[in-house]
């Protein structure tokens, strides 16, 4: 079973997006080079961002295993955001914003877009 971050740890108002939630339940979540997180790999990015980037509403989900970059919510939008996790200092939007995707739909496609490329 999926551990997710807890409710009472996501942003006011937030909710998984249906989608995700559909692609977490079939098992899609090895998509070299990205692999969805779940469990304690989950938390720990979760509270690495909070820690990193307290003003940005961010909510974790996927790690780039060839980089350090975290897919991200912004829960305030709905976009996906891609962040350069722990090699980046700086805040928020700056060199730490390395892409952004209109939902997790757009995200989604361009992971499988990598997982064709990938020769990892």
């Amino acid at each position: 079973m999926t551990r997710l971050i807890p409710s009472t740890e996501l942003p006011s108002g937030f909710c998984y997006p249906a989608e995700y939630l559909r692609v977490v339940d079939l098992g899609l979540t090895n998509l070299e080079p990205w692999l969805l997180m779940d469990g304690e790999a989950l938390l720990q990015a979760n509270n690495s961002l909070r820690s990193r980037f307290p003003q940005a509403d961010l909510v974790p989900f996927a790690v780039r295993r060839d980089t350090d970059d975290l897919a991200c919510w912004e829960a305030s939008s709905g976009e996906v955001v891609l962040v350069r996790h722990r090699r980046c200092g700086s805040p928020m939007p700056g060199p730490a914003l390395r892409g952004r995707f209109e939902d997790f739909h757009g995200w989604l496609l361009q992971a499988v877009t990598n997982l064709a490329r990938f020769d990892g």
